[in-house]
């Protein structure tokens, strides 16, 4: 809520009753004169690792991460009155979560998602609570019972957005969904970001990191470098690479390569 020159914030933790009443309270403030901001005390960040990382898109490759059903690249409006392009933080969260859970299975952790666990719990046929594995997945990222540790920011370009410049339009047949050929007479197109001099400055942080989830963390963005992760739409090829790594907070002193072993 802006006041003048200054600015007022209201975090809501959500797991406690009083914060989830003052934030339906906020959700409903148009229709009520209900102020629920107050004074609140900032959370800790004195065990916070965080890396402050830019990615861009490799010469003679396409990016689209497009919102809508418009297929067009995603930008966003910022504080110069410029349009910036930006890569979601939560498409690069769901990302990384995906490939970190696959880090976690080989190294013989236990997931609550895995097949396995399916498996056991589908001749089951009483209902009771179920008895979830300890999941550093789920501990790390969060969950319906507890919230995570884990944040991606948006990646935005370090340039204004220049549609003409950056994008190229692609023209594609429609696929028969029943016979897998094409469809006659059905066209679409779709733009992809192709300009390889733009560059996306993101962080990803954890609050009280465990040396295993630095790990994890590490050999993903290895693999999104290397370009075994992809980023976006399947209508384009969705490379990145990293163009730098730089650690911003590392209070615990963690082992992180910053060279990425030869990235």
């Amino acid at each position: 809520m802006l006041e003048g020159n200054r600015i007022q914030v209201r975090k809501f933790d959500l797991e406690k009753a009083e914060d989830a009443a003052d934030y339906l309270d906020l959700m409903y403030a148009e229709k009520r004169s209900i102020n629920t901001f107050r004074e609140v005390q900032a959370v800790s960040m004195h065990n916070r690792f965080a890396v402050d990382v830019t990615l861009r898109i490799p010469a003679g490759q396409d990016l689209l991460c497009s919102e809508g059903n418009d297929m067009f690249p995603v930008s966003t409006l910022q504080a110069d009155g410029r349009s910036y392009w930006k890569i979601p933080g939560s498409t690069l969260r769901g990302i990384f979560k995906g490939w970190m859970s696959r880090l976690a299975a080989r190294d013989g952790e236990k997931l609550s998602d895995s097949a396995e666990w399916y498996q056991t719990r589908g001749n089951r046929k009483e209902v009771e609570a179920p008895n979830l594995p300890d999941d550093p997945i789920q501990d790390l990222f969060g969950s319906l019972e507890k919230k995570g540790r884990i944040h991606f920011t948006d990646a935005y370009s370090a340039r204004p957005a220049d549609a003409k410049k950056d994008t190229q339009k692609r023209s594609h047949v429609v696929i028969d969904r029943f016979t897998g050929g094409t469809n006659d007479g059905k066209l679409f197109q779709n733009s992809v970001l192709t300009a390889s001099d733009i560059s996306f400055k993101m962080e990803i942080s954890i609050l009280e990191a465990g040396a295993k989830e630095v790990h994890w963390l590490e050999k993903t963005l290895q693999a999104l470098h290397l370009g075994l992760i992809r980023v976006g739409s399947s209508k384009s090829a969705g490379r990145l690479e990293i163009g730098e790594i730089t650690v911003s907070a590392n209070p615990s002193n963690y082992d992180f390569d910053t060279e990425m072993k030869g990235v």
